[in-house]
């Protein structure tokens, strides 16, 4: 699921990449690990995406990774 998310994460529409930055976070949320060396890179570029919608999910799967990934 989270290398099909990684894809996503890339898209052209916004609406898909906020949805997949915030996957990470739920992916988390659900098992407790996420691979940090992949998708930290992604979720620091989608803080800079220039999608508001993007940003948003983009801190709320951070959070969640910090959260729920020790």
């Amino acid at each position: 699921m989270q290398d099909l998310m990684v894809w996503y994460s890339q898209h052209k529409n916004e609406n898909i990449r906020g949805i997949a930055v915030l996957c990470f976070g739920h992916i988390a949320r659900i098992h407790g690990v996420v691979n940090k060396e992949l998708v930290i890179p992604l979720i620091n570029d989608a803080l800079q995406d220039e999608s508001e919608f993007v940003r948003g999910h983009a801190y709320s799967a951070l959070e969640d990774i910090t959260m729920f990934c020790k």
